[in-house]
């Protein structure tokens, strides 16, 4: 049995499937993932046994576990890191910026919010691109130096721009009602 006290954090860090029951329900794992399972069902009012008992499944139900990033060495770290979500980054914000600016050109006078949601997707983009950049020029090369002090002066500047982000996709969620699709 999952403990309800665990943040939710480490739960998603050790089980990457909960991180999908626990966008159903709305948990932000990421920006409020020091706090435990019980509180977050807390300030969500959703039913703590509930959660559990869908989270208990969806580790059950997991395919093969790919290898654990926490014991590769910082090398091999960050080589997935640009393998994986770099990558995947680079290829998927244009193609989304894209699609968001021609929704709203094309539905944006029947649809109020949809070039409000174009600008955020744009600001987004341009908020992970520069932190991409930023990771692979300075903060990657300090980290595989071992120069420390300067690894901790970049991923502090990193986590300081990582609040642009995700105030946007705050935004995002709240501009789109939660990624709900408009009705009609």
């Amino acid at each position: 049995m999952l403990d309800p006290n665990r943040s939710i954090a480490d739960l998603v860090s050790e089980h990457a499937e909960c991180a999908a029951v626990l966008r159903r329900h709305r948990i932000d794992f990421c920006f409020g993932g020091g706090r435990s399972l019980a509180r977050a069902c807390e300030e969500h009012s959703v039913d703590l046994d509930e959660l559990t008992h869908a989270l208990e499944h969806a580790i059950r139900s997991r395919g093969p576990v790919p290898a654990d990033p926490r014991g590769l060495s910082t090398a091999a770290l960050i080589a997935h890191i640009e393998r994986t979500h770099h990558a995947y980054l680079r290829q998927a914000l244009p193609f989304l910026d894209r699609l968001a600016a021609n929704v709203a050109r094309v539905h944006g006078a029947t649809q109020g919010n949809l070039r409000e949601i174009a600008a955020e997707v744009a600001l987004l983009r341009l908020a992970l691109e520069l932190r991409l950049e930023r990771e692979e020029t300075q903060l990657f090369p300090a980290l595989e130096s071992g120069r420390a002090k300067d690894a901790a002066a970049e991923l502090a500047t990193v986590l300081d721009e990582q609040h642009v982000v995700g105030a946007a996709l705050r935004r995002l969620r709240d501009l789109t009602c939660h990624y709900e699709a408009p009705q009609g």
